[in-house]
Formats: structure tokens, sequence, C-alpha cells
């Protein structure tokens, strides 16, 4: 399972992704769908360990 609680991004004081939420269950398909620059990069990067975020 997979689960992601209140991840927040910024660079300064832009917020690229703020208090975005979900969870993936065994077995589960999930899609991260969006407009251009809306984060769907940053919120994987972030959860693959590819760029840090405060705790």
């Amino acid at each position: 399972m997979i689960e992601v609680q209140q991840l927040r991004k910024s660079y300064g004081d832009l917020a690229a992704v703020d208090e975005f939420s979900f969870t993936v269950k065994p077995r589960e398909i999930f899609g991260l769908l969006g407009p251009n620059r809306a984060g769907k990069t940053i919120t994987i990067s972030c959860i693959s360990g590819l760029l840090l975020v405060a705790a």
C-alpha cells in the first residue's frame, strides 16, 4: 500500500504541491492526472525520494 498524507513542496513562497493526500491499496490502479504545471512530476519525485520534503 502507498499512503501519502498532506504532501507539501514549496520553492520559496511558491507552493508547488500543497497538502496533497492519497492512498493506493494493493492491486489498485492509480493515475495522477492534471493540467500542465499542476504538480504531478513534483509529487512523483517527492514520493520516490528524488526530492526532499519538509517533515
